[in-house]
């Protein structure tokens, strides 16, 4: 079990397929439907910029912004799929990886089918 952040995310990437970004990019290119999944929160989302077409829900919201048997209004729409393949993105790729792990793990009703996570950060500048 996780002592600490650093355990957590080294047991979430022990489970979920790690790519960097040329990885992702081609993974987009195979899939157009692949979503990239920026699990930020809002005031870190300037700090390397915003890839463009990916979603926004952060990690402190995606337990119940993907969970399906949450009310509608407090779902997220980009979500709806449970066989879109997810790409999870954060500033690090820490956090992404936690989201990953999260979101894929077991028979839940926020269980998707195909999430990689990001390692390496997009910068629009």
């Amino acid at each position: 079990m996780a002592q600490n952040f650093a355990d957590t995310v080294a047991e979430s990437r022990a489970g979920i397929p790690v790519v960097d970004p040329a990885q992702a990019q081609a993974a987009l290119v195979a899939n157009p439907d692949t979503l990239v999944l920026d699990v930020r929160d809002a005031e870190h989302l300037n700090i390397t910029g915003i890839i463009p077409g990916s979603a926004h829900v952060s990690m402190g919201t995606l337990f119940y912004s993907a969970d399906h048997e949450m009310p509608a209004e407090y779902r997220a729409a980009c979500l709806a799929d449970k066989d879109r393949p997810i790409i999870t993105t954060c500033t690090l790729g820490a956090v992404a990886s936690i989201a990953a792990k999260t979101s894929s793990s077991g028979t839940s009703s926020m269980s998707f089918a195909r999430y990689h996570s990001s390692v390496a950060t997009y910068s629009s500048q």
